[in-house]
């Protein structure tokens, strides 16, 4: 995707029930996990939605993705899941990327889709093997970021 400016607000499609539901900048980020994304990071975000809070109704049992943030200066919107980061939590992480991707599909247009899939931990992390954690999350396009989002890279 091109550098050109992105906002989640005007790249869901016309009559997405999410439009109501995105926010300026961090606003739909809840404050215990706004301090997962450092300082120095925050104010390139465009605009936030909390897809969790969004889809809960229509998906009450299914594992649902947390965020996602649009970062103009890079021309992308990116997704954020604070979880905690335990071997167990891989598969779900797992699950709640591809829900989400297979929900968006009605919402984004293929030029908009999420570029990046952020995982921080919302907790102390205990992966038995980094090495494997991180093999099997890239394999799902996920890449995870330790207790802090520093960078949108």
């Amino acid at each position: 995707m091109s550098a050109r400016k992105v906002l989640i607000s005007t790249a869901l499609v016309a009559g997405s029930a999410l439009r109501g539901q995105v926010m300026d900048h961090l606003r739909a980020v809840t404050r215990a996990h706004r301090c997962l994304i450092a300082a120095t990071v925050r104010s390139q975000v465009g605009d936030s939605l909390n897809l969790d809070a969004a889809t809960r109704g229509e998906f009450p049992q299914d594992n649902r993705w947390d965020y996602l943030l649009s970062v103009p200066g890079i021309g992308q919107i990116v997704g954020l899941e604070p979880h905690s980061a335990s071997d167990s939590e891989i598969s779900v992480v797992i699950a709640k990327k591809r829900h989400a991707t297979a929900y968006l599909r009605d919402h984004l247009p293929p030029r908009y889709r999420v570029a990046k899939w952020f995982w921080v931990s919302s907790g102390s992390v205990s992966f038995s093997s980094m090495e494997r954690a991180r093999r099997e999350l890239d394999h799902n396009g996920i890449a995870f970021k330790g207790r802090m989002l520093r960078s949108f890279d």
